[in-house]
Parts: C-alpha cells; sequence; structure tokens
C-alpha cells in the first residue's frame, strides 16, 4: 500500500533531481504544467498509465517511485528556527535532502506571549504533517525560550500535541553555534532585532542578556532605532545641534517627528528596531551623533562578551550573529575594537536553520560529519530551485 503525499514528493524530488521544470515534464506527458503541480501538491494522483511513463522518464522502477523501494524509506525530520520576525520551518531526511520548507511570523513568546508562540508552531509542524510523511523528530531552537520557564512550557505544549515524536526546544543560540559547526567551548552572540549573549561550556549554557526590549540595553537593532528616535527627538527639541539624522528619520517617518510619535509608540518593536538603518546611513554620511549611537551600542555588546569570558571557562572563540553584527561593517569595527584581542571571532553568515537541522541530527544520535555540509549544499539548492519556480510561475 502506498502513500499518495509520499508518491507527490517523490514526484518533485525526481523531478528536481533531474534538472526538470513542472512545464517540462508536462511536456513529455503531453499534459500541464497545473497537472504536474497538482501531483505534487497531493491534490490528485496520475493514472497508472501515466505512472509507468513518469517512472520511466525518471529511469525509476515504480516502487521507487511510489516509495516502496528500501532505499525511500529515510528517517524524516523537521527542523524549526524561531526568531523575532519569522520562524522558518524546513523538513528533510537522514540524507539531508530538502523535502519543503514554509516561513511564519516570530514566535519569540516574550514578544508576542507564549500562547501564539506555541500555536504559531504547531501551525507550522502541522503544514508540514499535511505534506507528509511521518516526521520522527522535531528540533527548535527558538528565541526567548531560554527565559524563565519558557522552554518548559513549549516542551510540553508541543510533546503533549505531538505524542508519537522526539521533540526539542531550546535557545536559537544553538541554531548559530551548530550553523557554525561547533559544539563545545565558545561565546556566542545574536545581535537582530534584539541581543543576546551565551557562554557555551560543554553541554552548559550561561546567558548574559537577553531580558527584552523594555530590559535590554545590549546594542541590538532595537536598542539602536530607539537612539536614532532619541536623538532625532533631541534635535527637534534644540537639545543637541541638528544633523542629517533628523532629516533622515523625518524621512522614514513621512514627516515632522513630534507629530509622528503617536505612530512610534503604536507601530511595535520591529517598526523602531527599523531604524537601525537611518543610524548607519547616517554614518556613512560622516553624522557624528550615528557615530557615538553605533559605538556605544557597539560597547555595550562587548562588554557582555568580555564578561562572559571573565566568569566562564569557555574557551576564546566568538560567533556572531545577527543582522546588525553581521550586516553592517561599521558596526563590525566597532565592535571589534572594544572586544578582547586574543579573541578568534566567527561571524555565522550561514542560515540558522542549518544549525536547526544539525540539532535534529544529532537527536537521532547520527553521528555523519558530513552531514552539515551536506545541509547546507541542498538547502542552497533548494532555495535556487524554488526561486527559479516562483519566477517562472510570475
Amino acid at each position: 500500500m502506498f502513500d499518495y503525499k509520499t508518491l507527490a514528493f517523490n514526484i518533485k524530488k525526481f523531478r528536481k533531481m533531474r534538472g526538470m521544470t513542472q512545464e517540462q515534464l508536462a511536456k513529455k506527458l503531453y499534459m500541464t504544467a497545473q497537472n504536474v503541480s497538482k501531483w505534487e501538491l497531493g491534490l490528485s494522483v496520475p493514472d497508472i498509465d501515466k505512472l509507468c511513463q513518469i517512472a520511466q522518464i525518471f529511469e525509476l522502477s515504480i516502487d521507487r517511485l511510489l516509495g516502496l523501494h528500501e532505499e525511500e524509506k529515510q528517517s524524516v525530520m523537521l527542523a524549526i528556527d524561531g526568531g523575532g520576525t519569522k520562524t522558518e520551518f524546513v523538513l528533510f531526511t537522514e540524507k539531508a535532502e530538502i523535502l519543503s520548507r514554509l516561513v511564519l511570523e516570530g514566535s519569540n513568546p516574550n514578544a508576542y506571549g507564549m500562547e501564539k508562540s506555541c500555536f504559531l508552531l504547531a501551525k507550522g509542524i502541522d503544514s508540514m504533517l499535511e505534506q507528509n510523511i511521518n516526521i520522527c523528530a522535531i528540533y527548535a531552537g527558538v528565541a526567548g525560550a531560554a527565559s524563565g520557564d519558557n522552554r518548559k512550557k513549549m516542551l510540553t505544549f508541543l510533546k503533549n500535541r505531538y505524542r508519537t515524536m522526539k521533540i526539542e526546544v531550546q535557545t536559537d543560540i544553538l541554531n548559530v553555534i551548530y550553523s557554525m559547526g561547533k559544539h563545545e567551548n565558545c561565546i556566542a552572540a545574536i545581535c537582530g532585532t534584539g541581543s543576546i549573549v551565551y557562554a557555551k561550556c560543554g553541554n552548559q549554557l550561561h546567558r548574559l542578556g537577553g531580558w527584552g526590549y523594555l530590559l535590554d540595553q545590549a546594542g541590538s537593532g532595537f536598542d539602536i532605532g530607539r537612539d536614532v528616535i532619541r536623538t532625532a527627538l533631541e534635535q527637534k527639541d534644540g537639545i543637541k545641534e541638528k544633523s542629517v539624522l533628523l532629516d533622515l528619520v523625518e524621512q522614514k517617518l513621512g514627516g515632522n517627528v513630534w507629530n509622528k510619535i503617536d505612530v512610534i509608540y503604536s507601530s511595535g518593536t520591529d517598526f523602531i528596531a527599523s531604524f537601525a538603518k537611518v543610524a548607519f546611513e547616517a554614518y556613512q554620511q560622516k553624522d557624528k551623533n550615528a557615530k557615538e549611537i553605533i559605538e556605544h551600542n557597539a560597547e555595550s555588546l562587548a562588554f557582555l562578551i568580555n564578561r562572559a569570558a571573565e566568569q566562564y571557562p569557555c574557551g576564546k572563540q566568538v560567533v556572531l550573529s545577527g543582522g546588525i553584527v553581521c550586516g553592517n561593517p561599521e558596526f563590525q569595527m566597532a565592535l571589534l575594537e572594544k572586544i578582547e584581542k586574543e579573541f578568534e571571532v566567527l561571524f555565522a553568515n550561514e542560515p540558522q536553520i542549518c544549525g536547526a537541522a544539525l540539532g535534529c541530527y544529532r537527536m537521532l544520535k547520527k553521528t555523519d560529519s558530513s552531514f552539515l555540509n551536506r545541509f547546507k549544499k541542498h538547502y542552497k539548492k533548494f532555495l535556487e530551485e524554488t526561486n527559479a519556480e516562483n519566477r517562472d510561475e510570475k
């Protein structure tokens, strides 16, 4: 007995392996691309004649196309990278083949609340379960999971809902560390919309910062954006001398900064964090205030990194991740000037979902050291193919 969802996945998988578009396969079958799309989505099933033709085109046995061949019976896992602005779900096999990908909104419980975050994770998992395959393990690295008993609550929710699967919930900092192939001692910092620093000593994680936007002052996008807006208001009030920074803020707001305070307060943390870009734009125009904002926030993050090394035996490797620190050379330079000189600094430019996938793989006691590199390769190829298909559809 075959599973039609497995067939749907295999048609798509082997089509892509042979470098064919839906249109090209449809032409060979004297069908439409819409027919192929429906097969791959599991909305319909090709008749026996078409199955035989598809198997012949792919140079496969019918059993293998239907997923009845022993080689096709692989463990299927789900990796989740939950951040402050988006949550990514990737379904993959033990051979690191990417089966499906989904991106939803953020899932940090400190920002969205525990109930909303848990149900968002469930929404993504349910969507993946609809597509196929008996998922045997789920690994979720989620921002905010390390705060209080958030991890315990999220893990309990998921285990009660998905009782037959192995499930782990961890902080998203491990996604960063694992994405770089690091497993033992290091210091890791995420600096995006929010910021947090961890000292990893073996299996122990020690947190510094990461208390949320109301209490943190550690160089996050929110901190920089708030400082930009506050400086613009100070310039408008005459507390500070006017500069290009004020012009850029009002240009972004679409009007007088005084008259937009209600918009600022009602638009949320992501909106305020978006003003971090103004700091870097003004810095490039030699704005003194922007330079002070960037240096102050870099110093705040550097303090936590240096303190982590002083407090814990975590070695001298520092892994830095997040859009603020990895996407802005000005911030990088300011940060490197402030942290201890003996540190070996690595910028984690790899997608964090790669680290979540490795965490999931290790849950099953798998030890293939080439898995991470294979996953990165397949993930990159999957994104390229998906983008190409989206362009073709347009």
